[in-house]
């Protein structure tokens, strides 16, 4: 496995470890964090959303998706800024920018490896492994 897959693989694991806690105990998980105690089913449903995101990232990783692997930068680096916003409306906690804390050092780890694999692969690999299917 590539190290930008293996960045995105252990994102899906921390994503899908997060996930677990929000599907099967959304009061706690969200006592945990620090926020509002859900009312309605829109905390489980937001974990089924969050394991199916893991599960991409998981079969991206196996399968050296690089560009779903790039396509999940930018999404990613915009978790801490957002995380930041809800914290400065009061609707957020310190636990919770935890998480994207560590969300953007997971991008910066994903961001290094795909820029390491760029210089010591030459091109015509990479436009090989972009294109490769099962």
């Amino acid at each position: 496995m590539s190290a930008p897959a293996r960045s995105i693989f252990w994102f899906g694991v921390y994503l899908g470890s997060g996930a677990i806690p929000l599907i099967l105990a959304p009061r706690w998980a969200c006592a945990l964090l620090q926020v509002a105690t859900p009312d309605g089913l829109w905390v489980r449903l937001s974990g089924m959303f969050m394991l199916f995101l893991a599960y991409y990232c998981v079969r991206a990783a196996h399968e050296e998706a690089l560009n779903f692997i790039s396509w999940s930068l930018l999404p990613r680096a915009l978790v801490l800024p957002f995380l930041l916003l809800l914290l400065w409306s009061g609707d957020g906690s310190l636990r919770l920018l935890a998480f994207g804390v560590f969300d953007a050092f997971a991008t910066a780890w994903t961001v290094r490896s795909l820029a390491a694999q760029r210089d010591t692969v030459p091109s015509a690999n990479i436009t090989a492994l972009r294109s490769r299917r099962p």
